[in-house]
């Protein structure tokens, strides 16, 4: 696919995604229920993805080992690529996305489980008591 727009799922319909794909949107439609995301960078297009995704109403996972980022020094302060990565993900967990290592994601993908993403209220609750 040729991106355009930091989020994929940006104006990309199921059948244009069955095009690219050369998929049958009839067999397509009953297995897209989670949108895994992986890949570069993570504060760029996975997060705007994974904004995107949350919008539209579907489920979404995150690879934190298999996405990177890259670090950033501006007016508005510096922040190193781990920094960056690590507070994304904080963030994705608590309302946009489930957030597991591939290894986690392989094994519950192999037992027909579902990741379950972390909330708002609780991911700040857990917070405070720190």
């Amino acid at each position: 696919l040729e991106r355009i727009r930091a989020s994929d799922a940006k104006g990309l319909t199921l059948e244009q995604l069955c095009k690219v794909l050369q998929v049958d949107p009839l067999r397509l439609e009953p297995l897209l229920q989670t949108l895994s995301v992986v890949g570069y960078m993570t504060h760029n297009c996975n997060a705007s993805t994974l904004f995107e995704a949350r919008h539209m109403g579907l489920s979404a996972e995150f690879l934190s080992d298999a996405t990177g980022a890259v670090p950033y020094a501006n007016a508005a302060g510096r922040a190193t690529a781990e920094e960056i990565h690590r507070v994304f993900s904080v963030v994705f967990e608590s309302n946009f996305a489930a957030v597991v290592s591939t290894e986690k994601w392989i094994a519950t993908v192999q037992a027909g489980e579902v990741l379950a993403r972390d909330g708002v209220m609780a991911s700040n609750a857990r917070a405070k008591q720190v």
